[in-house]
């Protein structure tokens, strides 16, 4: 509406439009009275009245235009952008372990990191792919621009009276983490595409247009609306639910059939391994190469160099860890990075040794291995050993966890309010402990206050904003404010 008034299209002319028909241009028109009366008959763009003696309101609606498409059309998307891109996780490239994800790892950490994202911005982006998730703003800005085209260049206006409209550009990514949204994506504007390749058939009166007209464009809308019903079935909650429950099943299985691959238990035991030879002494051969003098003198000139060899035999194995995790005396913190210490001055890096970032068992690192399968054999035991009472502790620790409190409380109680006698009714029948029974009855009052609130603030977007901005007055709205 707002470039429509800046460019004061053809439904805000004042008098009928003198192009249509129009057999010469500019087109001759008769006056519509006395010239110091009546205006000019072309004469009737950014006015709201052709009579010279009369209030023409024009100026005040475009400098409103104006005012409006600078806030609302330009600023908003940019402010939107960057308060989604300071408020988007962060995926860190390097694993706990200091390995350099791929693609792939990158996109399974944005996943799990969308999953725990308590950030109110989060149903701006929580639906597209990494990358991609200031797609709200960037198709506003999309959106605006194929408006622009279409409202600006246009015969139908006072900016360009002859200039045929242009054609809309289709979106052909696909940005959203769900495949049915983006299938229901390219379904849409697949629709306008074929569509429009119709409308343009029809009008140019190809050969057997009536039937583009006829069949293929029923053909056409009656795809695009089964698969929208489709889209609409897959796209309910109780289907969603059922779907990730699928999802999360083969990836669980996947993830185990993964770990339980001779591949990954190998590269286990690789780690193991050289964990059991920290701080030992070590048998693996070394030449170490120096040199002796300079081979620079004064003006650049040679002077003299000696190679210096050294034949080393045994040495320190060291490993510094990026992270710390102590348990019973034991470093269990991960990302080992393996250096062999010979002398004070010479350490030199894993690569000696034939160890990579992956852990493979490579042919240097079985021969390094097997001449020091004694100290393995000595040092294992005691690691296995402390990892197995980690395990045992943490599994004690959840099981006492789940007895006090079900991880089904976060999902049925906390995230889906209740009224609370239901509530009360529920808790009842799925948690264990005493306390968090009663803890639910004594305060039926506040959480009655609490339902009724969240019934009244869920009852439209503008209730909502207005509860989170004005009521809470929350610090995470300085990053709206910043942008």
């Amino acid at each position: 509406m707002t470039v429509h008034v800046l460019v004061w299209s053809q439904d805000l002319w004042v008098v009928p439009n003198p192009y249509t028909n129009a057999t010469s241009y500019p087109p001759v028109l008769p006056p519509l009275g006395p010239p110091d009366e009546y205006r000019d008959p072309l004469d009737f763009c950014w006015t709201t009245t052709m009579r010279r003696n009369e209030v023409n309101y024009a100026p005040f609606v475009v400098i409103l235009s104006a005012l409006g498409f600078i806030f609302l059309t330009i600023w908003f998307p940019v402010a939107l952008h960057r308060s989604i891109k300071l408020s988007v996780p962060k995926v860190d490239k390097f694993t706990e372990l200091g390995r350099l994800r791929n693609n792939c790892e990158m996109e399974e950490e944005y996943h799990h990191l969308l999953d725990r994202d308590q950030n109110p911005f989060a149903f701006l982006y929580s639906g597209f792919r990494r990358g991609w998730g200031t797609y709200e703003s960037i198709y506003l800005g999309a959106k605006t621009s194929t408006l622009l085209i279409v409202a600006v260049i246009d015969s139908n206006n006072c900016l360009f009276r002859s200039v045929s409209r242009s054609a809309l550009p289709i979106c052909i990514f696909a940005p959203f983490l769900d495949p049915i949204n983006n299938a229901s994506e390219w379904t849409s504007r697949l629709n306008y595409l074929t569509t429009s390749i119709v409308a343009l058939i029809a009008a140019l009166e190809i050969p057997s247009s009536n039937l583009f007209s006829t069949y293929v464009l029923y053909t056409i809308y009656v795809s695009t609306y089964s698969l929208s019903f489709y889209f609409t079935i897959v796209n309910l909650g109780p289907i969603q639910r059922l779907l990730k429950l699928l999802t999360d099943f083969v990836a669980l299985k996947t993830y185990i059939l993964q770990n339980s691959s001779p591949d990954i238990r190998r590269r286990r035991l690789v780690r193991l391994s050289l964990r059991a030879l920290e701080g030992r002494i070590v048998s693996w051969p070394y030449n170490y190469a120096s040199s002796i003098g300079s081979n620079t003198g004064w003006f650049g000139k040679t002077k003299y160099e000696v190679r210096n060899s050294i034949h080393l035999t045994s040495c320190i194995l060291k490993i510094k860890r990026r992270g710390h995790l102590l348990w019973n005396g034991l470093q269990l913190g991960s990302g080992l990075d393996v250096k062999l210490q010979y002398t004070k001055k010479i350490l030199v890096s894993r690569e000696v040794i034939g160890l990579n970032d992956d852990y493979d068992l490579t042919e240097p690192l079985a021969r390094f291995l097997e001449l020091n399968r004694s100290c393995i054999a000595e040092g294992l035991p005691h690691i296995e050993e402390v990892m197995d009472n980690y395990r045992r502790y943490h599994r004690k620790v959840n099981e006492w966890k789940n007895r006090v409190l079900t991880y089904r409380f976060l999902s049925d109680v906390y995230d889906h309010p209740h009224d609370p006698t239901f509530l009360s009714k529920y808790v009842s029948e799925l948690e264990r402990d005493p306390r968090v029974r009663r803890l639910v009855d004594n305060c039926e009052v506040e959480l009655t206050l609490a339902y009724r609130r969240w019934l009244f603030v869920s009852q439209s977007e503008t209730r909502a904003w207005w509860y989170l901005f004005w009521v809470r007055q929350p610090s995470w709205s300085s990053a709206f404010m910043i942008a």
